[in-house]
């Protein structure tokens, strides 16, 4: 397939913003059957790694195309546990990004919701709502802390 190819060649030489503009260039549906031939073709290299690991942005611009080119080649590649992987981010570290997660519930309802669990749990080994459960618990007991400050 011609399009894996070029994709590939594009990564290969480091070349983010050809890379960016190729990506941009094809449909939602397009750039889902790329990844998967890529994936497919180069086992060894999938497409997100091979991303990550050959890309090295250059300034934060630059850093800025990786995270977009990542982001649609994700979203592309599989929607569902692209989602799961927001859900997650929103929920790391020290703060709940409570937009970002009204954001997700909000616009992925009914059976992509259903898929979007299915992916969590697959990636997380846990359930998406007792991911939610234990963040709630872990924020109360950090405000908690923060009172006695």
């Amino acid at each position: 397939m011609a399009e894996v190819q070029k994709l590939h060649g594009l990564l290969q030489a480091n070349d983010l913003n050809g890379s960016l503009h190729y990506v941009a260039s094809l449909t939602t549906e397009q750039l889902g059957l790329v990844v998967r031939s890529y994936n497919a073709q180069y086992k060894d290299a999938h497409v997100v790694s091979t991303i990550e690991n050959k890309v090295a942005p250059a300034n934060k611009h630059s850093h800025d195309h990786l995270h977009l080119l990542l982001f649609a080649v994700m979203q592309a590649a599989d929607p569902a546990r692209h989602v799961s992987l927001l859900f997650e981010e929103s929920m790391s570290g020290l703060g709940t990004n409570e937009d970002q997660l009204s954001r997700l519930v909000a616009i992925h309802r009914g059976k992509f919701m259903d898929k979007v669990k299915t992916a969590y749990h697959g990636d997380y080994s846990r359930t998406l709502a007792d991911r939610v459960r234990v963040r709630q618990r872990q924020c109360g007991h950090f405000i908690d802390a923060m009172r006695w400050m």
